[in-house]
């Protein structure tokens, strides 16, 4: 298997704020900054990354699981083979690439190359 890593997704209602009590009040060390859009960090092992749209109203406001993996290409057609069912590989940003999917329950599955 090719993943390589794991990153946890958090849906935030403000981008400063998140970024402020991740970055200054938790001390975590800033890896991806993509300003108000998607803001990344280390926490040891894995990447807690914040991106705008928290309500609490929605299932797109859930915490989603991001799976790093080396070839997004490749690995997306493998695991659709396996029944995965990730969709298009999308870039909505500079910096983000990520192919999404929904695990049985609903919650978002997402994989994205490693940087």
């Amino acid at each position: 298997m090719a993943i390589v890593g794991a990153e946890v997704v958090l849906f935030v209602k403000d981008m400063a704020a998140s970024r402020q009590y991740f970055g200054r009040a938790l001390g975590l060390p800033l890896t991806y900054d993509g300003g108000e859009f998607w803001v990344t960090f280390d926490i040891g092992g894995c990447s807690l990354a914040i991106h705008p749209g928290g309500s609490g109203q929605s299932s797109v406001d859930r915490t989603g699981i991001t799976l790093v993996v080396d070839n997004i290409v490749v690995e997306r057609e493998r695991l659709n083979a396996l029944g995965a069912g990730f969709g298009e590989i999308e870039n909505p940003h500079p910096g983000v690439t990520f192919a999404p999917a929904r695990d049985p329950d609903g919650n978002p599955i997402h994989i994205k190359p490693k940087l």
